[in-house]
């Protein structure tokens, strides 16, 4: 818009004297300036749109990245989950598996039943401690009545 000013006032037949054409020279030469930094902000602004416009797209694809990931973690999250789930239901069942075939290692072919006491270590450690521990009673129990 400037620039068609500029251009009509510079097509205007100059009817002036010397010092009047010096000023409107000027003028125009001044208003050519004001037009040209003009044109220099318009371009660095429309360059801050433009740069701002691109780091706002990459600011919703980073979002958007965001949001996937958030959901593998919790998808992979569930998964652990379930493989934990699953783990210590096989390990209950190798552990039940286990008890069962240690059960039928008691019983021969030819139809014998032998008995299997288990934990018979732990057992007879606890008989001996509550052995020692009834005769020392007893000997403190004699200590005492006489």
């Amino acid at each position: 818009m400037l620039l068609n000013t500029l251009c009509h006032l510079q097509s205007i037949p100059k009817k002036y004297d010397q010092k009047q054409n010096i000023r409107f020279s000027q003028f125009v030469n001044a208003l050519s300036i004001v037009s040209n930094d003009a044109a220099i902000l318009d371009n660095s602004v429309q360059q801050i749109k433009d740069k701002f416009y691109l780091r706002q797209q990459t600011l919703q694809f980073h979002n958007h990245e965001l949001l996937v990931m958030k959901v593998l973690a919790q998808d992979l999250e569930n998964y652990l989950n379930r493989v934990r789930t699953i783990q210590d239901i096989f390990s209950r069942e190798i552990l039940s598996l286990k008890q069962q075939f240690e059960d039928k290692q008691i019983v021969f072919f030819d139809g014998t039943l032998k008995w299997k006491i288990s934990g018979v270590q732990q057992k007879m450690c606890m008989y001996i401690q509550n052995r020692v521990l009834s005769s020392l009673n007893l000997f403190y129990l004699f200590l005492i009545v006489r």
